[in-house]
């Protein structure tokens, strides 16, 4: 290499910058390739530095422990185990104290009488036990609503984990960018001043480097959102976790959609929409029972204001002459039927979603594989082409910044598809749950 002052020849692959050696000049080319990187860190925004590294499971914990409505959910369950332990129970007997002519007064009047008196309603077994079990079919749709939004919570923490593991690299991807656009903007520069290079290469170098400047801020910006959006699934509105650390799988083996489609029915969602239907056939069975004529059992004794007692002994009977809850039965049937519909409307749409989600696998998972088979060495290798050219005077500088910018937009790019194939990896582990994956996509 000729010598430094000089400018007369480049290393454009190498940059290597300042060792750092005291007393080094800037004004050589390396110094001032070291002078721009040192100005270009300082102008951009520092990057998110916190106390602790975060793991997936660590976030899966922290998200299950503090969730606001996965515990109002777990409320609404205990309030279902209430209703159970109530539906068992008899109806309270009832004690009446009675007394008789208590303000007759003088000679000749009627004779004081005290009666006490125990009543207890009978219940006929069918409207007991039909009680007792539209109560645990409550219990067992609350249950399985936990159960869903556990679910539910699980694929969204690991999908905000996804953006944030994405939203990392994508900032990397744009310091590497950064980095090196200024040893080009140097670069540059030494080959406008040794006369090899047009003064118009200069702002066109100047310009990448601002447009990657502000891409890489935006890259942060959409960290610190990916962030905050971790954060808010166990309440926190401000991250306070350092980097996550964890990795995107490449690949993954798509299962057949017939195979998935089996396991629907055993999902959460599809069991409260039975159990719903359950709890409304059995209210219903419980009404058809409170139609029939009920029994009132009463005991007592009265007392006679002279000397003597006797016992007394009854049957109470209702009798349902205007009241026959027909309006009550049309609504429940109502509702059996609209919960049916409802259950089959939410098989419908699971079943369309997973296939939607297996195409997505799919088509993530080839976007994947070829951007890494093909396109990238491809245009890595045209990049390294065009760059020997440049340096040799056969292209110009707006061929290398074209052929630059095609290896960033397809790295983005690649990316971009490994992010949407962790995203449907983790749609498909809500549709079924019994599929369990490791971090690098194999079935475990």
């Amino acid at each position: 290499m000729a010598d430094e002052d000089s400018g007369a020849s480049v290393n454009f692959a190498g940059f290597p910058g300042n060792t750092g050696r005291s007393g080094k000049s800037f004004h050589s080319p390396r110094g001032r390739v070291a002078l721009a990187l040192l100005l270009t860190a300082a102008a951009l925004p520092a990057p998110v530095v916190s106390a602790h590294a975060l793991t997936l499971p660590e976030a899966m914990a922290k998200a299950m422990g503090a969730n606001p409505q996965l515990a109002a959910a777990g409320a609404h369950a205990e309030a279902a185990e209430g209703h159970v332990i109530q539906a068992r129970t008899w109806p309270n007997p009832e004690i009446e104290v009675e007394r008789e002519n208590f303000s007759a007064r003088g000679p000749g009047g009627e004779e004081l009488h005290t009666t006490v008196r125990l009543e207890q309603s009978l219940e006929f077994s069918g409207m007991r036990r039909a009680r007792r079990a539209g109560a645990e079919a409550d219990r067992l749709a609350a249950r399985r609503e936990v159960e869903a939004l556990r679910l539910g919570l699980r694929k969204e923490v690991e999908q905000a984990f996804v953006r944030v593991l994405g939203a990392q690299q994508r900032v990397e991807l744009a310091e590497a960018a950064v980095a090196t656009a200024v040893r080009f903007d140097a670069t540059v520069n030494e080959l406008v001043a040794a006369g090899k290079a047009a003064h118009l290469d200069r702002h066109r170098a100047a310009a990448e480097l601002a447009m990657v400047r502000l891409e890489l801020d935006a890259a942060r910006q959409d960290l610190s959102n990916a962030r905050i959006g971790l954060s808010f699934l166990w309440g926190e509105p401000e991250a306070s976790f350092g980097r996550a650390l964890g990795e995107l799988v490449g690949s993954f083996a798509v299962p057949e959609p017939a195979q998935l489609r089996s396991g629907l029915t055993d999902l959460p969602d599809l069991i409260r929409h039975r159990a719903l239907q359950a709890g409304h056939q059995a209210r219903r069975d419980e009404v058809r029972h409170a139609r029939l004529p009920g029994v009132n059992l009463h005991i007592g004794r009265r007392r006679f204001s002279g000397d003597g007692s006797a016992w007394l002994a009854g049957v109470g009977v209702h009798l349902p002459i205007w009241d026959r809850q027909r309006g009550q039965l049309a609504e429940l049937d109502a509702r059996i039927r609209a919960a049916q519909w409802e259950m089959e409307a939410e098989r419908v749409q699971l079943e369309s979603f997973l296939n939607e989600v297996v195409g997505e696998l799919g088509a993530a998972e080839r976007q994947v594989a070829a951007f890494r088979e093909e396109i990238l060495p491809a245009l890595e290798a045209a990049h390294h082409g065009v760059e020997e050219g440049y340096r040799a005077g056969k292209f110009s500088l707006l061929d290398l910044l074209e052929a630059r910018r095609a290896v960033e937009d397809a790295r983005s790019r690649a990316l971009e598809a490994q992010i949407r194939l962790n995203l449907a990896v983790a749609e498909l582990a809500r549709l079924n749950p019994a599929r369990e994956t490791g971090e690098d996509g194999e079935e475990s």
